[in-house]
């Protein structure tokens, strides 16, 4: 970088003007070395902002470079740099994506590597064109037709102007090549990035032989080009650009998209970015987008484009970029321009509009954590073309597809491969690696989830009963999510639910009969089909008994169709031979008995063999294999071709097979999936160390080759994993063969990369620093979550690394900070919804979530509360021995006995209160040695900074042989009440915990009737959560008080009118002494299911006896009549009228929570009186106009903040401002009003 010229100024946030992407560290380091000066930067960022970026100076411009975190690439990539780079620098014109890509030659673009090829719009493209959205037709002469699904946009005018200047500089040669002396700011690193001497472009019908470089490939089939005659460094293109999500390596697809739509180059960015920002794409040539691509030319190419880029920057003058629109106000403005447009459409489609900005990020987000859509693009990506026809053209199918209220259910082998406006698709993929996910709550919200998406209008019927949902951000329960899906699926002319490997859903917790259960209700729907496939288990046999039945195994035609297409990949002497092609065929096809899965398999053993006789040798092995099994054996083969891939991997050599065993052993035995680059990382990490010199990594693409096919990475979750269950299935059993020390070996690995010096320092203090060390060591997250997982299979010859890693106070809190913030979900991440300018606005509010243990310094975590958490039991002994105290609290004053209890470590809890007798004989010979008197036993009843003693966990978690040793401790107390005054009872029945209830239920001294700080009783909880069974069993529960009114005046019954749940009303009073006639001051309750019209709820409490809707104070039950009275009560002169609230409160509630339930009308009655306190809370800390924003209804927010006695900062109880209140719904049109 230059620095003959004066220093500049360091520029503010807003001074900077161009973005600078890049996806590689060598286009970063190029793109760095462009600039003429480096500042140091803005010393804030954007909250949500996770780039990490270089700041400069090149002629007069300020630019920020912005890099893909490593091991990242692809669209989704890009854009998330593109999105957080445009959160923190909002003065931005315009970006440059600048790096590699892989030419596509042709005979009229002599395309050569290390050449620049820039998007410049040609013909009907834009610059950049997405080829994967592109469908192919045939004319009738037999020329392709090509059909562009959807456009991206073309690069700013800005940028487009200044390229012909660049071209006239280039052209004429009387001026100097300025391109190449930029090229000379990398001079100083020759061995890196200097022009490697050999450009070979092979014949297209030549695959590549093998190995890292081209050095087995025959130099004959080099395709023979004329020297170039150049009077300039580097050659430059200008057109089409091609982008998707997947790497182009196939000669035939290069060839044809080169010729008929133009394309010079191909990557794999610019998709995420070209249709959103406003971005000129440079590429320097690294490869020929051909199976012979390797690394030899990418730091020169990489050099090439910065030094292009920089030529760029050079020619745009300041004033020029200064008129171009801020970036951001471009989005800002596109959004208004939407919204408008919408507006103008119709009401109705605003209606939707809104609802689709305004509910849509919250609810389907909150219905399920799982997207099933990245499965479904991950099988679409892999599918065969042409396979599946028989299936598709079978009676059963068509049958079900043409009629209505028809199950169709698909069993069959492992690994056989198994729009209209007016249908409604959902789908689920089970899978037995996502067993905490696969709730059933999960399940069916993903499918309400994919219905709202097909139809947004759906929200507005909805609203009703996820009302509550939207206020408290909780999850909803799942009666809501299955009222709401039999809502959704009725809106459709025709609904279809497909349920891929329900055999994999999981049977914990009852999820797979829970789903099957519901899935035979739904039924009940005429218009309602479901299509499953699964393993023929019995539960699942029986339960599809009725249904049609066809058996997914893949027919010869669909084999044959998938080995002709793979085997176009093995190296190019099967190609020549046409024989042994139709042998691998027909062998492997007659052999594989349907399934697809053992036909890769026995593929990718073959595309290891280098002749023709040791392939047709492997298929005499497979065809005598074969004939050895009968026919219902034949599944015996999978299991003999798993050891044969394991086999050849050992056959390798040393080197290739350490690598496959270890790359095996992390992705079958972790405790989650690994990224790619977290598996590089645990891979290549030395025992003891955390940093991995990048020169010492091992390449992602070698990994999975040495796997051969057992592995895969998903292109959706960029997470490594084994290529089918069966997979998984196979090593679980052998892994005393083939990995005899996984869990040690993970581990050892685990704890030595958080015992490292790099942690020696403790917590973070900033989310900056955390950010840092998160990005700098990739396994730190994985080793921090998941060493104790691993140590519990291992304690007793761990049990030394074990002491001394929880003895380190500096390590062990690092690794707890790390641990925390993944469990707790840090608020931050919670926030990326928000809007930039909200975001310091929450700042304030964080407070409140630090008493739930939101913070990430866990500095007062001891080594008892990490054993206890991880279920150490020898551990804990061992530190209660050495007399570690038993009830220390940590930062959110929980003691180890809580924590054990909420991850439902038995035989810790144990120990921590029972003394350690038990246990030492266990593990000391039984030996009795005495603990010091202070440890003796643990508090059972000890309380957390929310007032939580260790049976709330337990019953939380629904941990019942932890709960049945709490409850058998003869200290405990089961009454005692949280900060909100709730017991583990309360919690129990909130949560629909039946089996923690029954327990709780069971001891003696329970108090059914105690009530939290509102007033309600836990079985008010339960009859406002629809909790049928919960109800149930307190109704049956001794001393239970069914008439209690809470501070708004509800009974539970009352509660059970609100919910608007009518499934609760079955169940029978007699006997129990409920007065159905007690409301008090419940009638907000009534007018609103009145007004609702919920005639059914109101019929039945109707036909209960001595039911008595008048009795409120003399005020009937209508709106209607309600807004008479009041006007009567306000009319009163003097001393005999009545404030506007006390109205209220005689209606059971303030300004916030009865008149918004009824007309506008009375709302802006009472809010335009002057007797009538707009700064006021209820009872539950709302003020009106908070509760108007939870209503998320603009005309009353209107209406108050039209009266000029209301102070719109007013806060509610817990210190939070209206605009708060906006920011934690997300409404942007609160938003908008209040700011």
């Amino acid at each position: 970088m230059s620095t003959n010229n004066p220093v500049p100024a360091e520029p503010s946030i807003d001074d900077y003007t161009i973005g600078w992407i890049c996806a590689l560290q060598e286009e970063f380091e190029a793109a760095c070395r462009m600039l003429d000066y480096e500042f140091l930067g803005p010393l804030t960022a954007a909250m949500n902002d996770d780039n990490t970026y270089t700041f400069g100076f090149i002629n007069e411009h300020n630019i920020v470079i912005g890099c893909l975190a490593a091991g990242q690439y692809g669209e989704s990539s890009a854009a998330n740099v593109a999105k957080d780079m445009v959160r923190t620098f909002t003065n931005l014109r315009f970006a440059l994506m600048v790096g590699i890509g892989g030419g596509a030659p042709t005979e009229e673009n002599d395309i050569r590597l290390g050449d620049v090829v820039v998007s410049q719009p040609t013909g009907q493209h834009g610059g950049v064109l997405q080829y994967d959205f592109v469908k192919r037709h045939k004319l009738p002469n037999g020329e392709p037709d090509y059909e562009r699904v959807g456009q991206l946009s073309a690069p700013p005018n800005v940028l487009l102007g200044a390229l012909p200047i660049i071209k006239r500089h280039h052209n004429d040669p009387r001026k100097p090549d300025k391109i190449a002396s930029h090229l000379e700011r990398m001079k100083d690193m020759p061995e890196y990035y200097q022009r490697p001497a050999e450009d070979r472009l092979y014949c297209s019908d030549y695959g590549h032989l093998g190995g890292r470089d081209c050095s087995k490939c025959q130099e004959n089939q080099i395709k023979p080009r004329p020297d170039r005659q150049l009077r300039r460094a580097v050659c430059v293109h200008y057109g089409t650009i091609g982008t998707a999500n997947s790497l182009m390596k196939n000669v035939d697809e290069r060839d044809k998209y080169a010729r008929d739509l133009g394309i010079l180059c191909f990557e794999m960015e610019a998709g995420g970015l070209m249709n959103t920002w406003p971005c000129l794409v440079i590429r320097g040539i690294c490869d020929y987008s051909d199976s012979h691509k390797n690394d030899a030319w990418h730091k020169y190419a990489a050099l090439v484009a910065a030094a292009y880029a920089r030529e760029l920057i050079c020619v745009l003058k300041p004033v020029g970029v200064t008129k171009v629109p801020p970036w951001s106000a471009d989005i800002k403005e596109a959004i208004i321009e939407v919204k408008n447009q919408i507006s103008i459409d119709s009401q109705k489609t605003n209606t939707i509009f809104q609802h689709i900005v305004e509910k849509e990020k919250d609810l389907p987000t909150s219905l399920t954590s799982i997207d099933h859509t990245l499965e479904y693009n991950r099988y679409i990506a892999t599918r065969q073309e042409g396979t599946g026809k028989w299936f598709l053209n079978c009676d059963q199918y068509l049958a079900w597809l043409s009629s209505n209220n028809r199950t169709l259910f698909c069993p069959g082998i492992p690994g056989a491969g198994n729009d209209d406006s007016e249908i409604g698709i959902a789908y689920l993929f089970c899978n037995t690696r996502r067993k905490d996910e696969n709730t059933i709550e999960n399940l069916l919200g993903s499918l309400l989830q994919q219905l709202i998406r097909y139809r947004p209008s759906l929200l507005c019927q909805l609203q009703g009963i996820f009302k509550d949902k939207h206020k408290d951000k909780a999850r909803p329960t799942l009666q809501q999510i299955f009222d709401a899906l039999h809502i959704a699926a009725q809106s459709f002319s025709k609904t279809l639910f497909i349920v891929d490997a329900l055999d994999e859903c999981t049977t914990s917790d009852g999820c797979r009969a829970k789903l099957l259960w519901i899935l035979h209700d739904l039924r009940s729907i005429s218009t309602f089909h479901t299509f499953v496939t699964s393993r023929a288990l019995p539960d699942i046999i029986h339960s599809f008994s009725t249904a049609e039945t066809v058996e997914i195994r893949a027919d010869i035609g669909d084999v044959r169709r998938f080995l002709e297409s793979r085997i176009q990949e093995f190296p190019s002497w099967a190609h020549k031979s046409k024989e042994i092609q139709e042998e691998i065929t027909m062998v492997i096809s007659e052999a594989t008995d349907g399934m697809f899965l053992l036909a890769r398999l026995y593929l990718n053993l073959l595309s290891h063999k280098l002749t023709h006789n040791e392939i047709r040798k492997e298929l005499a092995l497979l065809k005598k294999k074969c004939k050895e099994f009968k026919d219902d054996e034949k599944r015996l083969l999978l299991a003999q071709a798993y050891e044969k891939t394991m086999d050849s991997i050992k056959d390798r050599g040393q080197a290739e097979e350490s690598l496959a065993l270890e790359a095996l052993s992390w992705v079958t035995f972790v405790a989650r999936d690994l990224t790619i680059l977290e598996l590089q990382h645990a891979i290549s990490v030395k025992f003891g160390e955390a940093y991995v010199d990048e020169g010492d990594l091992r390449f992602a693409e070698d990994i999975v080759y040495v796997c051969s096919g057992l592995i895969t990475v998903n292109p959706a979750t960029g997470t490594v994993q084994l290529t089918h269950y069966t997979t998984q299935e196979y090593f679980e059993r052998t892994h005393h063969e083939w990995f005899p020390d996984v869990q040690i070996m993970i581990f050892k690995k685990c704890i030595g990369y958080i015992s490292s010096d790099h942690f020696k320092d403790g917590c973070c203090d900033t989310v900056d620093g955390f950010r840092a060390r998160r990005l700098s060591y990739p396994l730190y997250m994985y080793a921090s979550e998941f060493w104790g997982v691993h140590a519990r299979s291992v304690a007793s010859e761990a049990q030394a690394l074990i002491l001394a890693f929880l003895k380190n106070e500096c390590t062990r809190t690092a690794s707890a900070q790390a641990f925390q913030i993944s469990r707790l979900n840090s608020y931050a991440t919670n926030t990326k919804t928000v809007p930039d300018e909200a975001i310091l606005a929450l700042e304030s509010i964080s407070a409140r979530y630090r008493d739930a243990g939101h913070i990430i310094e866990p500095r007062e975590t001891t080594a008892l509360h990490v054993a206890a958490m991880f279920g150490l039991e020898s551990a804990v002994v061992a530190l209660l021995m050495e007399g570690h105290p038993l009830d220390p609290k940590d930062f959110a004053g929980r003691t180890p006995l809580s924590l054990a209890t909420e991850f439902g470590h038995e035989g810790v809890a144990k120990i921590l209160l029972e003394g350690s007798p038990v246990n030492r004989k266990r593990l000391y010979s039984r030996r009795r040695a005495k603990l010091p008197l202070e440890n003796r036993e643990a508090d059972v009843n000890a309380t957390d900074l929310m007032n939580r003693t260790p049976l709330f966990y337990a019953t939380s978690g629904n941990h019942e042989a932890v709960l049945r040793v709490l409850l058998a401790h003869h200290q405990i107390d089961a009454n005692i009440s949280d900060k909100e005054g709730k017991t583990a009872l309360f919690h129990a029945a909130v949560e629909g915990k039946v089996e923690s209830l029954t327990q709780l239920l069971g001891l003696k001294g329970i108090d059914p009737n105690v009530t939290e700080k509102f007033g309600r009783t836990a079985l008010h909880a339960a009859a406002s959560k629809s909790r049928v069974a919960i109800v149930r069993l307190l109704l049956d529960c001794t001393g239970i008080d069914p008439n209690i009114t809470h501070l708004a005046g509800f009974t539970p019954l009352a509660e059970t009118i609100y919910a608007t749940r009518a499934p609760l009303f079955k169940i029978d009073s007699v006997g129990h002494d409920i007065e159905s006639n007690v409301f008090v001051a419940d009638r907000a309750s009534i007018s609103a299911v009145l007004s609702r019209q919920y005639e059914e709820v109101m019929g039945r409490l109707l036909k209960l006896k001595d039911t008595n809707i008048d009795r409120i104070n003399g005020l009937s039950a209508t709106a209607s009549d309600i807004q008479e009275e009041i006007k009567q009560l306000l009319s009163k002169p003097g001393e005999g009228r009545p404030k506007p609230t006390d109205v209220l409160v005689t209606l059971g509630g303030s300004p916030s929570t009865t008149t918004i339930r009824h007309s506008h009308e009375i709302f802006q009655l009472l809010a335009e009186s002057k007797h009538t306190n707009l700064n006021v809370r209820d009872l539950l800390g709302h003020t009106p106009l908070i509760a108007a924003i939870h209503c998320e209804d603009e005309s009353l927010v209107k209406i108050l903040l039209a009266c000029k006695s209301i102070d719109p900062n007013f806060p509610e109880g817990d210190g939070c401002t209206p605009l708060h209140e906006a920011i934690l719904e997300g409404s942007l049109s609160m938003m908008v009003f209040l700011h």
